[in-house]
């Protein structure tokens, strides 16, 4: 295949080093799903883990007893919404 001698004065064709361009669409759309599935993942276990931080700190006396119902429906409320949103 043959391009005319303006569009070879432009540049093309373009090659490109990645080869991505390659590449067929629903490859391409595996990959983003499945890396959007693993941050996802990722980022439940960092609130999990934060919300566990929350609660070891109120045990070891930083916070008050009386504030522990709450700290635990917060962390639930976390819970139920990151399980809603994926």
């Amino acid at each position: 295949m043959s391009l005319s001698k303006e569009a070879q004065a432009l540049g093309f064709p373009i090659v490109h080093a990645h080869k991505l361009s390659c590449l067929r669409q629903e490859l391409i759309d595996a990959f983003v799903e499945s890396r959007y599935m693993m941050f996802i993942k990722y980022a439940a276990v960092q609130l999990q883990q934060l919300g566990l931080k929350k609660q070891m700190d109120l045990f070891s006396g930083n916070k008050t007893a009386q504030q522990l119902p709450q700290l635990q429906q917060q962390s639930s409320d976390v819970q139920v919404e990151s399980d809603t949103q994926v």
